[in-house]
């Protein structure tokens, strides 16, 4: 659901997902990280290395 609902957001993946950490109170969810997250999009065929 983090990359929304459609066909191509279904192919796109947190690769690195052991090193976010999520905090949800109330309606907001807040995501936090030590180490650069590396997210996969195979629809588009790219990489990203994204430091939070």
């Amino acid at each position: 659901m983090f990359f929304g609902e459609s066909p191509a957001a279904k192919l796109c993946k947190i690769i690195s997902f052991w090193v976010v950490e999520l905090e949800e109170k109330g309606n907001s969810l807040t995501a936090r990280a030590d180490q650069i997250i590396e997210i996969e999009n195979s629809y588009l065929g790219y990489k990203v290395l994204y430091d939070l």
